[in-house]
């Protein structure tokens, strides 16, 4: 709750403040910390992505360059089907942070267009233990194994940058998709089924060294849900006990996807 503390600790009476902020810290205070390998010491390399900028991709270029044909017509619901290809498959998916929670494919059909948040990466479990003990419906003893990689670009580079650091990652991992989401970024996902979990870290050092947030590290951190229409929440108040939600919303569109980099059974 210490993380809760703090938020409340910045309030003043009749301050209004950004639904992230409470996000955040109902986040840490509920949900597992991340749990890794290493600590991770990779920073932004300006030359690094000065180079790496030179391969600036455009997003219709982009979604020429797509293995699968007009990607953008790809729905929430085809896009968690062909990267989760069995139906007996454990998703956790949400529509607020700290309401996920994991069920099974079936359960999410015809819904995942209004979750636009997704983990993704397979869950073994319905619930699990955090490191403090306590049982949660989103942690990363759920997660034992990368199912995907996501990397998300948060440095203010423009959409032709980043897809561009995503092609010169594909060389790294298998690049199986890439979506807008619904802000000013691109989510990345890159196949890492089988990967050893420093390997799979490494390719994050890498990646952070690109401009991508660290966040992807954690294996239960949700990402964006290829396809779903995400929603932008209104303003928050201290004394309001539910949150408002504008009645715009943006789709998270599918700019490129490789079929022959998706996950199956088989991996």
């Amino acid at each position: 709750m210490a993380a809760i503390r703090n938020t409340e600790g910045q309030l003043r009476a009749g301050r209004k403040f950004a639904f992230q902020e409470v996000e955040r810290a109902v986040t840490r205070a509920y949900d597992a910390k991340p749990v890794v390998a290493r600590k991770s010491k990779a920073k932004t390399v300006a030359k690094f992505q000065d180079r790496v900028a030179t391969n600036a991709v455009e997003m219709e270029d982009l979604r020429t360059m797509s293995p699968w044909p007009r990607p953008e017509l790809i729905t929430a619901e085809m896009a968690v089907d062909l990267l989760f290809p069995d139906d007996g498959a454990l998703l956790c998916m949400a529509k607020e942070t700290r309401k996920a929670y994991t069920a099974t494919r079936d359960h999410w059909l015809k819904k995942e267009h209004l979750h636009s948040l997704l983990v993704p990466n397979l869950a073994t479990s319905m619930t699990g233990k955090t490191q403090d003990g306590h049982l949660s419906k989103r942690c990363n003893q759920q997660f034992p194994d990368r199912t995907y990689a996501v990397v998300e670009f948060d440095d203010g580079a423009s959409l032709a940058e980043q897809a561009g650091r995503a092609l010169y990652l594909g060389k790294i991992l298998p690049l199986t998709l890439v979506c807008h989401s619904g802000n000013k970024s691109l989510h990345c996902w890159f196949l890492a089924a089988g990967e050893d979990e420093d390997n799979v870290l490494s390719f994050y050092d890498v990646a952070i060294s690109l401009g991508a947030d660290r966040v992807g590290r954690t294996r239960c951190q949700l990402m964006r849900t290829p396809g779903a229409w995400r929603v932008f929440p209104g303003g928050f108040e201290e004394t309001e006990s539910t949150l408002t939600f504008s009645a715009e919303g943006i789709r998270q569109k599918v700019h490129y996807f490789n079929w022959a980099n998706a996950w199956t059974s088989t991996h």
